[in-house]
């Protein structure tokens, strides 16, 4: 201190003094824990500063007896050093604080404390466990378990396992563990002398410097099986006829280690009847037994005891009991045994054939000498095997009246010959008389008209009535629905093309069957000239602007012409459907293409369709803009408002405009579906009516107008492991537009899944849920299996996928007119009975087809393209053209309520449909 002051004082010395240095000495860590026995290492260090660089050495004080720590010492230059600290294995446990010391020449003595734990070295030791613990052995056999050695305290040795307590003809054996192992395998042989019951067996495991350890192994011996055999016969009963065989199958069950060779014998057969079977070999388990009936054997049943003996078993039994049947033998019934047949008609009689014996041959059927003039009886074409077949009469139109008996011989092989008598009554023939309402017919040119045509039959007359109409003008023609006449009515349609002579006739209309014809009736026939289909008539189509304006109508009455109707007022077209049944085709053309749509349908479902679109009034749609918020760039928002819809995708752009908007108020509605996880959200809002070309209030999803639907379970069955998607869609009150909101594409495996609805405190009463399950192939998304569910609340559901799509074929009939026609052919199928759609595209022109069951009437569905080219004012590039390749859809459907073209929206409606595709070129 001296120096440094001195040095500092600014004195005037003539010399420098040198600084002096000095050193900071650590250690680390400061607390070390050494195990009797072992050794610890911490490091030592100085830091030398002031120039100081000289040798640096140390002690220790207050190290336990049996501890040392090796020297403390740096050499000039050194920073480092490792100290290890040693317990020798008698140091006493504990927690030590030694102070270190380091000293160096010219500079104080530094100091730090080591903190040293001392702990006991481990006891070596083992733990023996059995597992399992307890074994079942049967008396002459023999069992295992294991014996497992958990080692501590470091030890490593041999065990040795030695077994006590195993009673007189017991061993118990373990090999030694050896040093290192854990596991040893224990054998328990058991003597067949060994009693049964439960024994404790005592393992100890010996092993050198360690306390042995035991477990317990309890032994239960069971007593050995006793050898015993069952028998049992199947089937149980058999039924022979006499002078006939029969088999049933003799089993042995084996059981207490029984396996020689069984001798079947049997008692209890009556005189004339045998009863064999085989020695059942040694191993095996089953033998044939054949029972063999004498002729003479009266017809009984016979309980057959067979007995089954085997050396060192017990004799065991069962029952057989054989019915011997009567000798083979048949009998023949007709149903009826006499028919009544009109002249000119035919009748059937069934026959029923009634084996017995043990017949099963094939009967031959004869006529018995010659049938009577004009009599022609069908019998079966050759032998019958079944039980039952049938014979027909037909009686010609010139048989007399009278009664006639028909002999029939059958014969069979074995069995004796028999014959069976058909009587047949010939009615006289009877009169007949037609009468028509209305009496008088009113048909325009290019239309259709009806009368009822009553047919009265005087009796015994029953024969089908062929009818004819005459007398007709140029360009009229009748048609007769049935021809000929089964009934009491039909119905006969007159068709006048658009030329057809206008003016009064009187048709005459005939009838004759059964060897009768009735007097001519005349029926007053007035064709009256054709108004061009703009005023009246039973159906109506409305167009709308907002719809699309055609530029070619015509229709159809029935199967009649195809005529060209011209507009009345407001582009409403209105023409008579007399037949109840008939067609409309309409074309809807753009600056791109055209678009035929072709609707055949009822007369009812025709109006309904034609007054879908609107009322007859010319209205046109407004055009709403807009702004969606709260969407992001993955996900899709659709839009509905007044039968409009649009979307938006927020990624591209998250302005809209909505066209065609309905007049009057309307609620919106908006889904988000998210394109990440198929799932979306609602916005609703009701009762808007802004004014034309205004903006809509921001469709925001953050908003108090948006809420998440609920999650509900849906089960989806018969998706006969296509593809399968479910789907649901939300429908405004008024059925003002629905929306996409949810989709989910799984495996079809995924039977059950959920789906998402709109909670009922933001329904509105005539809101409704579509929820829909569609099934397709892997190679071909475009044919579909779908169904469709409508309800009001959201609640669990189940939907089953209709079967799949029958035979669809699609063939030319050539061209006309310029046009290329095509026909799809299709049966209709239960789950498909309510409509049928077919659909052809050849670039931006079309042509679609629409029938309806009403109109069909039956399972062959026929959609053909009509030919328009003859109808004034037709344009051949509205029609389809030869030689171009052309795409098809059909789509069959059936609904659960009454519709026509789109399904009924109420409480649950089911609305089942099925899509194939395909390509053809006319």
């Amino acid at each position: 201190a001296v120096a440094v002051l001195s040095a500092c004082s600014g004195g005037d010395g003539g010399g420098t003094t040198e600084p002096e240095g000095d050193f900071a000495f650590s250690i680390a860590p400061s607390t070390v824990s050494v195990q009797q026995g072992e050794s610890g290492t911490i490091t030592a260090s100085v830091s030398r500063t002031g120039g100081f660089t000289g040798a640096v050495t140390g002690s220790a004080e207050g190290l336990p007896a049996g501890v040392t720590l090796t020297p403390i010492a740096f050499a000039p230059g050194i920073t480092t050093s490792a100290l290890t600290v040693n317990a020798a294995a008698t140091a006493a446990p504990g927690t030590y604080s030694v102070t270190l010391r380091a000293q160096a020449a010219g500079v104080s003595t530094k100091q730090t404390t080591l903190s040293v734990t001392v702990t006991a070295a481990p006891v070596p030791s083992a733990t023996l466990a059995i597992n399992p613990n307890a074994i079942s052995v049967q008396a002459g056999a023999n069992g295992t378990s294991q014996a497992t050695i958990t080692r501590g305290g470091g030890f490593a040795g041999a065990l040795t396992l030695t077994a006590t307590g195993a009673p007189a003809g017991m061993t118990v054996t373990a090999p030694v563990i050896a040093a290192g192992s854990t596991t040893s395998a224990i054998t328990v042989n058991v003597g067949a002398a060994v009693a049964p019951g439960a024994y404790p067996i005592t393992l100890t495991a010996a092993g050198t410097g360690i306390t042995a350890p035991t477990a317990t192994l309890t032994v239960t011996v069971t007593a050995a099986p006793v050898p015993a055999a069952t028998l049992a016969i199947n089937p149980t009963a058999v039924t022979i006829a006499a002078g006939s065989s029969g088999t049933s199958q003799a089993t042995i069950t084996r059981s207490g280690g029984f396996a020689g060779a069984v001798t079947l014998t049997s008692s209890g057969a009556p005189a004339g009847m045998t009863v064999a079977a085989p020695v059942i070999a040694a191993g095996s388990t089953t033998s044939t037994v054949t029972v063999t009936v004498g002729a003479t054997v009266a017809a009984g049943a016979y309980p057959i005891t067979v007995r089954a003996n085997g050396t060192g078993i017990s004799e065991v039994t069962a029952t057989l009991t054989v019915t011997v049947s009567a000798a083979p033998g048949y009998a023949v019934t007709l149903n009826p045994t006499a028919v009544t047949v009109a002249p000119g008609a035919q009748s059937t009689s069934a026959i029923t054939i009634t084996r017995t014996g043990g017949f099963t041959g094939a009967l031959t059927f004869a006529l018995q000498g010659n049938p009577p003039a004009g009599v022609v009886l069908t019998l079966p074409s050759g032998p019958v095997t079944a039980a039952t077949s049938q014979i027909t009469v037909s009686v010609g139109a010139q048989v007399a009246a009278g009664s006639y008996p028909l002999t029939i011989n059958v014969t069979g092989s074995g069995v004796p010959a028999s014959t069976v008598t058909l009587t047949l009554t010939v009615p006289s023939l009877g009169g007949l008389s037609l009468s028509t309402s209305p009496a008088t017919v009113s048909v325009t040119q290019g239309q259709t008209a009806q009368t009822t045509l009553t047919v009265t039959r005087v009796a015994p007359l029953v024969a089908p009535v062929q009818v004819t109409v005459s007398g007709l003008p140029n360009g009229v023609t009748a048609s007769v629905n049935p021809n000929p006449v089964t009934g009491a009515t039909a119905t006969i349609t007159f068709t006048a093309t658009a030329g057809a002579a206008v003016g009064n006739v009187n048709a005459t209309i005939t009838g004759s069957g059964g060897g009768v014809t009735s007097a001519p009736v005349t029926l007053p026939v007035t064709v009256a000239a054709s108004g061009g289909g703009g005023g009246s008539g039973n159906v109506t189509y409305n167009f709308c602007s907002i719809s699309g304006l055609p530029a070619f109508v015509a229709y159809q009455d029935g199967n009649g012409p195809w005529v060209r109707a011209t507009a009345g007022a407001n582009n409403s077209y209105s023409f008579n459907i007399a037949s109840g049944r008939g067609g409309v085709a309409y074309v809807i053309t753009s600056g791109f293409g055209s678009d035929m749509e072709v609707e055949f349908g009822t007369t009812a479902e025709l109006n309904a369709y034609g007054s879908d679109d609107c009322d007859g009034t010319i209205t046109t749609g407004r055009t709403f803009t807009g702004t969606v918020a709260g969407a992001g760039p993955a996900d899709f928002v659709s839009i509905v408002a007044g039968g409009a819809f649009t979307q938006v995708i927020p990624g591209v752009s998250s302005n809209f405009t909505i066209e065609n908007v309905a007049p009057g108020p309307f609620d919106l509605l908006a889904t988000r579906l998210s394109a990440l996880n198929g799932t979306g959200k609602f916005f609703i809002r009701r009762n808007l009516n802004p004014p034309n070309n205004s903006a809509l209030p921001t469709i925001d999803f953050n908003s108090a107008d948006a809420f998440d639907p609920v999650q509900r379970a849906l089960t989806v069955n018969n998706a006969l492991g296509q593809e399968l998607a479910t789907l649901g869609l939300y429908v405004l009150q008024g059925g003002s537009g629905g929306a996409i909101y949810f989709v989910d594409i799984a495996p079809s495996s995924v039977t059950t899944r959920n789906w998402f609805g709109v909670p009922n405190d933001r329904r509105a009463a005539g809101d409704f849920h579509l929820l829909g399950a569609v099934a397709y192939s892997a190679q071909n998304d475009e044919d579909t299996r779908s169904v469709l569910r409508v309800f009001r609340e959201a609640t669990d559901q189940t939907l089953t996928l209709p079967a799949p799509l029958g035979n669809v074929t699609v063939t030319s009939l050539g061209a006309a007119g310029g046009n290329a026609r095509l026909r799809t052919s299709y049966t209709a199928q239960a789950d498909y009975n309510s409509q049928w759609l077919v659909g052809y595209a050849q670039g931006a022109s079309s042509v679609s087809i629409l029938a309806s069951s009403g109109y069909i009437g039956g399972s062959a569905v026929v959609l053909d393209v009509p030919d328009l080219s003859g109808l004034t004012g037709w344009n051949s590039t509205w029609g389809l053209s030869a030689g171009t390749s052309t795409q098809w859809q059909f789509t069959a459907s059936g609904y659960s309520v009454s519709a026509f073209g789109a399904p009924q929206i109420e409480e649950g409606a089911l609305i089942r449909s099925a899509t194939i595709n395909g390509t053809i070129t006319p």
